[in-house]
C-alpha cells in the first residue's frame, strides 16, 4: 500500500435509520498506521490539508 496514513479493518456493528441517510457503526478489529503520510481530511464540503 502506498500514499496510505491508516488502514482500519473493520466490522459493521450496526445500521441506524439517519433521515434520508443510514448511518453506520463500525468495530475496529484491527489497524496500522503509516508514517510520513499526510491524512485526508474532508471538512465544510472540501478536502483539507492538516496542519500540525
Amino acid at each position: 500500500m502506498t500514499d496510505v496514513a491508516l488502514w482500519l479493518d473493520c466490522s459493521i456493528e450496526e445500521v441506524l435509520p439517519g433521515g434520508d441517510h443510514e448511518i453506520v457503526l463500525f468495530r475496529v478489529g484491527t489497524f496500522e498506521s503509516f508514517d510520513g503520510v499526510s491524512p485526508l481530511v474532508f471538512h465544510g464540503s472540501k478536502f483539507r490539508e492538516l496542519v500540525i
